[in-house]
């Protein structure tokens, strides 16, 4: 308790004003039960999704009618309880925690009908809820570490490497002139460069390359044009770049694995990555 206790003091420290978005990545790395997140407002309980957690409030929606969201307003500023079950992977049982809190504004999320937002602050922060989220925080700062320093050299895709690393040598290059068969030469974790059949574009086999963009996990990863060597810029020959990006002009690397339909190990490569 003591340990728990000192953690979540540090990460207070640390992660004052964070706020974790809760995008279904998030929800799962924090073990988020959405299922039992409860908010008790005087005798209604109401099931609730995170939208976001932070260390001294959370927002929260939940499905209310026009006039339910009326209803609620006189709620404003009031006591509330809020309940939430962590599947944490060093305990048997769920973690419950029930957190005292003050409703400080009620409103219609924008763009949504029948959804409300519910902000609350902690009245006080449980040590095992600042723990879980400084965690969190703390494995994003690493990961976006080993984003950058990963991306700094090509593995070439040999045999071996693509045994270790569960790569079936299967891949598809997706362009809005259509799909075709690549083999992959070599990747980072912010770039990849491959090999494409001379049949698949005009003027023979071609070695491309793209670049893959880190990108936050609540919104869709968007990849960049493939572009065959001959149509770089000469200052570009060396390695891979980026050109703008336009409406309908994204590339992604689809892996199809056995006995499963096809994925795109491009968006899984950067959600591994987050910003």
């Amino acid at each position: 308790m003591h340990t728990a206790t000192s953690s979540a003091s540090q990460y207070l420290i640390r992660f004052p004003e964070k706020i974790v978005a809760c995008s279904q990545y998030a929800l799962a790395r924090l073990g988020v039960d959405r299922s039992r997140c409860l908010l008790k407002v005087d005798d209604f309980v109401l099931l609730c999704a995170p939208l976001q957690l932070g260390f001294r409030k959370a927002i929260l929606m939940a499905a209310l009618s026009a006039q339910e969201l009326v209803h609620f307003q006189r709620y404003r500023n009031g006591i509330a309880g809020l309940s939430m079950e962590f599947a944490l992977p060093n305990r048997t049982e769920p973690l419950k925690l029930f957190v005292r809190s003050t409703i400080s504004e009620i409103g219609q999320m924008k763009g949504r009908e029948n959804v409300g937002l519910f902000i609350v602050d902690y009245k006080s922060t449980p040590d095992d809820l600042a723990v879980i989220l400084g965690s969190y925080l703390e494995d994003q700062e690493k990961l976006g570490t080993q984003y950058e320093d990963y991306g700094q050299t090509l593995v070439k895709m040999t045999p071996e490497i693509a045994k270790v690393m569960g790569y079936n040598q299967y891949a598809v290059a997706a362009d809005p002139s259509g799909n075709g068969r690549i083999q992959l030469f070599a990747l980072s974790t912010k770039s990849i460069e491959y090999l494409e059949a001379a049949s698949a574009r005009e003027g023979g086999a071609a070695r491309l390359s793209a670049l893959l963009p880190k990108v936050p996990h609540d919104r869709p990863g968007r990849g960049s044009r493939i572009v065959p060597a001959a149509e770089r810029h000469p200052e570009n020959q060396g390695g891979p770049f980026l050109l703008p990006r336009t409406r309908g002009n994204h590339g992604r690397l689809l892996v199809q694995e056995p006995g499963r339909r096809p994925i795109d190990r491009v968006t899984a490569l950067r959600e591994d990555f987050p910003r």
